[in-house]
């Protein structure tokens, strides 16, 4: 699957028409997360960046996040890097792309 993300309202957003979703925020630390990301792997120079993500590894895959636990419809997850590690929350609009909230969620940015 693919989002492309934006800045909207002080914090990174998405628009998926067809899932019904227009400025979908993310929050909860992971706007964090992304903004690690794109530091590691994006094109800075962008004002849009394009995320590519599964339930399942993939060629060309960045990194992944690990699901802790659930709470108030959505998901925690973390994301481990060498120097620490990140925990964000991902909202019930994560139900739009996956049944249920994966065990873990591969990704890519900018590729």
């Amino acid at each position: 699957m693919v989002i492309q993300i934006y800045e909207h309202c002080g914090t990174w957003a998405f628009t998926d028409k067809a899932r019904g979703l227009t400025h979908e925020p993310f929050v909860a630390g992971i706007p964090e997360i992304i903004d690690f990301c794109i530091d590691a792997y994006g094109d800075k120079t962008k004002e849009t960046h394009r995320i590519v993500f599964s339930a399942e590894d993939f060629p060309l895959c960045q990194g992944h996040m690990t699901k802790t636990s659930n709470e108030h419809g959505g998901a925690w997850y973390q994301f481990d890097v060498q120097d620490g590690g990140f925990k964000g929350w991902l909202c019930p609009a994560t139900l739009k792309f996956f049944d249920s909230h994966p065990e873990k969620i591969y990704f890519a940015f900018d590729i």
